[in-house]
């Protein structure tokens, strides 16, 4: 997430963070698209294509070039949302395109893109983590529950990021939320791998 609001303590560790989250959302990137390998499933070959972006838009955000990272950061993490939303409720192929048009439309139009990004990727997350609830409670399987807690966590994470501009606290804490969030993310696309 852009560290614009970052408390002067933390500088440097939300660096640090940042490249962890590219490395892990890489690694998800990858596992995933082994299993669609071996699957030929759509949702599984989108799942890829959005943590690829997340893990670039994490490399982007590392950039010298403060405004082009952090724009570059925003397009890319926002775009690997809206293909991970499209991959979760798989929608018809036109909402995919639409979705990303709408999102990439309102970081023109929107004057303030923070505010944006953080109330886009907070929507998109909580629709993702109602589906992954729901699926939990239709199935109650462990894997089920370790993808719903992950979103549930990147949503909570997104949300305190958001409140981050008056609480410093929040800012860490979505860190560590989004930090758990991704290795319970990868652990499952490990224990699928491993079936």
């Amino acid at each position: 997430m852009p560290a614009l609001y970052s408390p002067s303590w933390f500088t440097g560790y939300d660096v640090l963070f940042e490249l962890f989250f590219a490395i892990i959302s890489l690694a998800i990137a990858f596992f995933a698209y082994k299993i669609y390998t071996l699957s030929d499933q759509r949702p599984v070959k989108l799942l890829s294509i959005s943590f690829l972006l997340i893990s670039l838009s994490y490399a982007a955000r590392s950039l010298p070039f403060k405004e082009f990272s952090v724009y570059a950061h925003v397009i890319l993490f926002l775009t690997g949302l809206a293909i991970l939303l499209t991959a979760t409720l798989r929608p018809k192929k036109a909402t995919l395109c639409t979705l990303i048009a709408v999102t990439l439309g309102s970081l023109v139009l929107i004057s303030n893109i923070l505010l944006a990004y953080y109330i886009l990727s907070s929507v998109y997350l909580a629709l993702i983590s109602w589906h992954y609830i729901q699926n939990y409670l239709s199935n109650r399987q462990t894997k089920t529950l370790l993808v719903a807690l992950a979103f549930i966590f990147l949503f909570f994470g997104s949300f305190h990021f958001f409140m981050s501009v008056n609480h410093e606290l929040f800012y860490v804490i979505g860190y560590f939320l989004e930090l758990s969030a991704y290795l319970l993310i990868l652990a499952n696309l490990y224990l699928v791998l491993k079936k």
